[in-house]
């Protein structure tokens, strides 16, 4: 289930596409590289690159620190870390042996690849709590007398979301009490479910209140569809924030491996 986000690479999101230094097209490429504050292009024979200084290209060596791999994990700290080590406003190249295979930039960590994944991920996340809770013989009353339990031992937030659930007003009850009746825990919020979960032991003590944050940060996520990089308001270096994207790797690594947790678990209590 949960494959697709912890083992996608670099080849998920990186440019195949490529634009080579050319000589005859100099004054497009010095445009080119302008308008996407790009310092070095893919020499066209796929195993060099020139950089673009002083509104000229001169032939330069493909150093570490411009270069990573396609099965380099996308939410690894050490992919990270080669765009935070080099210049990240700046392209990496994709290399396979000695050979470039394409680019990739901060950028693309905003492709719909990342957002559509993590969207699955969330959903069947989600689906699988809910069922887990049916099979520890939890329904939509259990989750409320527990919310009770909460307000009357002082808790402000379910206090809240507990007058949600259970609204003033015969008609609003009627009408909830109608939605509940559908499917156990689907008119519960994630987070509603997740100190539910917490708060009966259901799970391992690693599952904590900081493990509850990272999973509602990245549900949050996305529901706003936040790019995971932008240029910054100011015109500083770097150009590219990627302050969001660090914040993002630490969350969906926590998320995935409490979503594996879910899956162990379920399956050991079967």
């Amino acid at each position: 289930m949960i494959e697709n986000l912890k083992y996608a690479t670099i080849s998920d999101i990186y440019v195949r596409d490529l634009t080579y230094y050319n000589p005859a097209n100099h004054s497009e490429l010095i445009k080119f590289c302008k308008e996407n504050n790009i310092t070095y292009l893919p020499g066209i024979d796929r195993k060099s690159c020139y950089r673009f200084i002083n509104d000229d290209f001169s032939k330069s060596k493909l150093s570490g620190d411009l270069l990573c791999e396609p099965t380099d994990l996308l939410f690894s700290k050490s992919t990270l870390n080669k765009f935070k080590t080099g210049n990240h406003d700046d392209v990496l190249f994709v290399m396979e042996g000695k050979i470039i295979k394409g680019v990739v930039h901060v950028t693309d960590y905003n492709k719909s690849f990342v957002s559509f994944e993590t969207y699955k991920l969330i959903y069947f996340f989600e689906k699988a709590l809910r069922k887990y809770l049916i099979d520890k013989g939890e329904s939509n009353n259990s989750l409320l007398n527990w919310m009770k339990n909460k307000v009357e031992a002082g808790d402000i937030h379910f206090k809240n979301r507990y007058k949600q659930c259970v609204p003033e007003g015969e008609e609003l009850l009627i009408e909830q009490k109608r939605r509940m009746n559908f499917n156990p825990f689907q008119t519960f919020f994630l987070n509603d479910l997740l100190h539910f979960v917490k708060n009966k032991n259901y799970l391992p003590p690693r599952f904590n209140q900081s493990s509850i944050d990272s999973i509602n940060y990245v549900r949050n996520w996305v529901a706003h569809n936040k790019d995971l990089t932008h240029i910054g308001e100011e015109q500083t270096f770097p150009i590219y924030q990627i302050k969001e994207l660090e914040n993002f790797v630490k969350n969906i690594n926590e998320f995935l491996d409490i979503f594996e947790l879910l899956e162990i678990t379920m399956e050991f209590d079967k």
